[in-house]
């Protein structure tokens, strides 16, 4: 698919929704489905990124939605670089990316690349901090994000355009064309997206600190995602997502770079889910299936390099619900994950095949405590891993207020770099140990609804230790895994909502986060120093907090959001760091209607104070720069 065919499809579902007369009015309807997270926790466990906040973040890429509006930390390598998140200060790829059930971490490195998946693929983001391994499988040790998609049945036709520029040569254009009946839903979002990132920026790495303009760094960006949901009768729902991007990268060198370089990545994926669910009064059924391609090729001709990989991964879960007694059900689930990869890396095409079995028993009692215990077993190529489990309870103390508590052995298997590498200066590991970690968190909450505000606040508290963390020495000349290390990390987390709708022309919305964490090594691999003994890991502030503020009035609507990140430690023992940085956002839109179609004209101001920072060491960010679009919905 050629990114002209994607802008041209844009502007053909464009005219083609203008063209439509139809006057009936239209009920809306909604399929209100539980995500299984929901169902094997509790959604007071679980951040929902509010519906407002997605939309102000359509145009973006999940890496800025969450640096902005979660407590999680963002590594990212330059505005087009790699960009991982830890949370609790786990490492990259101790985090799980959930897209409708299925688990989208790179089977090669085990990472998820924040920066080049667009907020606009999800109708629903949610986030399960803590470990939940026994629920999402190998990986879950600090925390999951779970992109749904919800269908809608009963809302007819309805076309959305929309068109964006920005600073530094940014464009996006994306169509979303959906038509759904009292059965079926159906939906095709299409999209392009393109910035250049020339930007000018401090280079605090030459003397004098001379102004530079940052080159080859552009991205560019085009896919489409198609939905089609069936209700075969009252008790079945079947489900298809297909998911198809073309990703071009280009990788700017760091501040300290000397000479000229130059680095290209494309990455290409083709992702397939099919869903099926069966629901009755006792019982619920689920079958789904995933299969799921990806293709990377990095480029830098300075090194004379030319790298591929491609992976192909299926995974298959079957999934019974049986509600045993009127306040206890009990879950069992059967994965299987094949996997097959191929890379220059490999001595050949590579296979791995993991099946698991999972449990859980969920009951309640007297309406206010409620009890699950999830346990998970799995199989690697007939080598048993470790038991997994996870405990989890909530109670509900007096009218407005909960109490949480959560307790979880969770694990990360070796990726297959880390057991099937093969280069001049680098081996794999086939004989590593999977991560095991420990994770331990108690909750307080309080909420009320009333007529005119909702209110929601809740203070976490967690501890964690993960062992036999998987680090890359060098033996004898050659880099290799090992399992080396032993972190600690302990903390606390604080979130609140708050929504206020002061008459039908006025509402506030608030949301609120901070994170404090505590990170530090508490066992060292053979070669490192002991002066990292006890030290805070690098890339993980103790303090970062965000608030987002939205007012609307009439046709109005003002956010503001305001992010703080504190001291980074850049070295083990912690003698370099960057300094705390603080960035302001604003927006602005308003609505009107023209005849049948309504139009949203917005725009955004980011980093309003012009704050000179970086996310990662000698990778500049860019100052203030703006966002104009505007929007229009045809029904």
């Amino acid at each position: 698919m050629h990114k002209s065919l994607i802008i041209i499809l844009i502007f053909t579902f464009s005219f083609a929704g203008l063209a439509q007369t139809d006057s009936t009015a239209i009920l809306i309807g909604e399929v209100n489905i539980i995500s299984r997270i929901e169902q094997l926790s509790s959604k007071n466990n679980i951040q929902k990124i509010d519906s407002l906040i997605l939309q102000n973040y359509d145009s973006e890429s999940l890496a800025v939605l969450l640096s902005q509006n979660a407590q999680v930390s963002i590594m990212q390598y330059g505005v087009s670089g790699l960009s991982s998140l830890s949370v609790r200060g786990g490492n990259a790829n101790h985090t799980a990316v959930i897209w409708n059930g299925f688990n989208l971490q790179d089977v090669l490195n085990g990472g998820f690349n924040f920066t080049l998946a667009p907020v606009l693929i999800a109708d629903e983001i949610n986030i399960k901090y803590g470990g939940s391994s026994a629920i999402s499988g190998s990986g879950a040790m600090g925390a999951s994000i779970h992109l749904n998609n919800k269908p809608m049945f009963n809302t007819g036709f309805q076309s959305k355009t929309d068109f964006l520029n920005g600073s530094f040569g940014k464009f996006s254009v994306n169509q979303t064309i959906s038509f759904s009946n009292k059965n079926r839903a159906t939906k095709l979002k299409v999209f392009y997206i393109k910035t250049d990132n020339k930007f000018p920026f401090t280079n605090y790495a030459k003397a004098g600190f001379p102004t530079e303009t940052l080159q080859n760094a552009a991205v560019e960006q085009y896919g489409a995602l198609f939905e089609s949901s069936f209700k075969l009768n009252n008790n079945q729902l079947l489900n298809i997502n297909f998911w198809a991007q073309n990703n071009s990268s280009e990788i700017p060198p760091n501040m300290i770079a000397v000479g000229n370089t130059y680095a290209k990545e494309f990455d290409r994926w083709y992702r397939l889910a099919v869903n099926w669910k069966y629901k009755k009064e006792k019982i619920s059924l689920n079958a789904r299936t995933g299969l799921f391609y990806s293709y990377l090729n990095y480029i830098n001709n300075s090194i004379d390099l030319n790298a591929l990989h491609t992976s192909i991964n299926n995974i298959s879960d079957l999934i019974a619900d049986w509600r045993i007694f009127k306040k206890t059900s009990l879950e069992i689930a059967l994965n299987n994950n094949f996997i097959s990869a191929q890379s220059d890396n490999f001595s050949g095409t590579k296979y791995q095949n993991r099946l698991a079995l999972f449990t859980s028993l969920k009951t309640k009692y007297f309406k206010k405590l409620i009890l699950n215990i999830n346990n998970r077993i799995e199989l690697i190529d007939e080598k048993l891993q470790p038991l997994t489990f996870g405990f989890y309870g909530e109670y509900n103390f007096a009218k407005h207020y909960y109490l949480n508590f959560n307790l979880s052995k969770n694990h990360r298997s070796p990726t297959f770099n880390d057991l099937f590498w093969s280069g001049a200066y680098a081996k794999g590991n086939p004989d590593l140990k999977d991560e095991l970690g420990y994770t331990a968190d108690i909750g307080f909450i309080e909420q009320h609804k009333r007529e005119k505000y909702t209110i929601r606040t809740k203070i976490t508290v967690y501890y964690s230790i993960t062992n036999n963390l998987i680090q890359w020495i060098p033996i004898e000349g050659t880099w290799t895994p090992q399992n080396q290390k032993k972190v600690q990390s302990y903390g606390l987390e604080f979130t609140n909502e708050l929504t206020i709708k002061f008459n039908s022309n006025n509402s506030l919305n608030i949301n609120a986060n901070y994170n404090y964490t505590n990170a530090r090594v508490k066992e060292k691999s053979s070669i490192e120093s002991d002066d990292i003994i006890n030290k805070q890991l690098i890339y993980t502030p103790y303090n970062q907090a965000n608030i987002f503020i939205s007012y609307a009035y009439k046709k109005f609507m003002f956010s503001i959001n305001n992010v703080y990140t504190g001291k980074q430690y850049t070295r083990s023992d912690n003698l370099d760091s960057l300094a705390a940085y603080f960035l302001m956002n604003f927006s602005a839109s308003y609505r009107f209607q023209i005849k049948k179609s309504s139009y949203k004209l917005y725009g955004k101001i980011n980093n309003v104070l012009n704050t000179d920072y970086m996310q990662m060491q000698w990778y500049p960010m860019p100052l203030v720069n703006y966002e104009l679009g505007i929007k229009f919905i045809i029904n």
